[in-house]
């Protein structure tokens, strides 16, 4: 059994961290040309745009996110024939009228032919299916309109666990279910919108998304704005720095989770060291 951790990041590339912190302005900047999907080697298909805010796309951490407004997915081959599996992932809906979007999905090959269960948002909540492997489901309530964060395990002939909202390496699951028996293994995961918008309007962003065998990811230190694992009086500065337009911060400004870098992240940051 692997317990390497696996990752799908939307980000960049190190050369173009080492280029963008030094020159983090002008063309290089406008274009963005460090915001791609080259971490996922099942490669990206549909309506899928990584960018950053100088590109209208919110992220959750970083400097870019994965955009879906229709259609689109990226795609990760690296499992193999995992029995056990722990994903995690932000995401940020900005949807209307009604409908369920499948978010994330694993399967059981690499044509990504049968799953094995799915994650999917209706408006109000997150739901695991794994129905399709014999098992069960659970859903948990979410927040719309602004970031929230998935964690979930399976294990093959066993209960998984999900958490929305929560931190898996502190917190007790929200919810278990039954992940299905009979030799399921995963082979393959698709993230974003792989079975397009589920009846809603509008996008939905995912940024972060982290998987292993066996450990609990947990969540990322909202308001951390230069990523340092720590919050202090550098934070309340860089967040100011990008609001002012002097370039991004790499770590987690948005400290309130709204999807917006504004005057309310600083607040909120503030807050978090005088308590």
């Amino acid at each position: 059994m692997k317990t390497t951790k696996h990752t799908g990041r939307i980000g960049f590339t190190h050369i173009l961290i080492l280029l963008t912190s030094l020159l983090f302005s002008g063309a290089l900047f406008a274009a963005n040309a460090g915001c791609n999907t080259n971490a996922w080697l099942g490669g990206a298909f549909g309506a899928v745009n990584a960018n950053s805010p100088i590109g209208s796309v919110s992220r959750a951490s970083g400097r870019c996110g994965l955009e879906l407004n229709g259609s689109g997915y990226v795609q990760d081959d690296s499992p193999g024939a995992e029995t056990s599996f722990i994903g995690n992932f932000y995401f940020f809906p900005q949807l209307t009228g009604s409908g369920s979007i499948d978010l994330f999905v694993a399967y059981s090959d690499t044509g990504a032919s049968t799953e094995l269960f799915a994650i999917a948002y209706d408006g109000a909540n997150i739901t695991i299916d794994a129905t399709a492997n014999g098992g069960g489901s659970a859903t948990v309530a979410a927040n719309p309109n602004m970031w929230n964060v998935v964690e979930f395990s399976w294990l093959d002939s066993a209960n998984g666990s999900i958490w929305v909202n929560s931190d898996a390496t502190t917190e007790a699951a929200d919810a278990t279910y039954a992940s299905g028996a009979g030799g399921g293994v995963v082979e393959a995961v698709r993230l974003g919108a792989p079975n397009g918008l589920g009846g809603f309007a509008g996008e939905v962003t995912v940024d972060q998304y982290t998987s292993n065998r066996t450990q609990p990811v947990g969540m990322l230190l909202m308001g951390d704005a230069n990523g340092a694992d720590g919050i202090n009086v550098v934070d309340v500065i860089g967040v100011r720095s990008e609001i002012l337009g002097n370039g991004l911060q790499s770590g987690q400004p948005d400290c309130n989770l709204d999807g917006a870098i504004n005057i309310v992240d600083v607040i909120c940051v503030r807050s978090i060291i005088l308590n």
